[in-house]
């Protein structure tokens, strides 16, 4: 991790790749750079703790369905797209 311009950014040894941590906040950034080292080794619990807190965001969010996003989205389109839709 490195702090430049006043952003955290992580660096991948590996590929060489450097990513904004988007913060400013050193307490802020080490459990996002936690978070991006660790990823790869519990994929189901990332993907638990994932649906928890997008649950706590939005508890729909959980019984939402492709339905829904036609429904809500078919509305905003026209012509051909919004016949595609279904």
């Amino acid at each position: 991790m490195f702090f430049r311009d006043g952003i955290y950014y992580s660096f991948d040894r590996v590929s060489g790749k450097r990513e904004s941590l988007q913060t400013g906040d050193k307490n802020a950034a080490q459990p996002l750079l936690r978070a991006k080292n660790e990823g790869h080794l519990l994929p189901a619990l990332n993907l638990q703790l994932a649906r928890t807190y997008l649950s706590a965001g939005d508890p729909q969010f959980i019984k939402r369905t492709w339905h829904d996003v036609f429904e809500t989205i078919n509305p905003t389109k026209t012509g051909e797209t919004r016949d595609m839709a279904y």
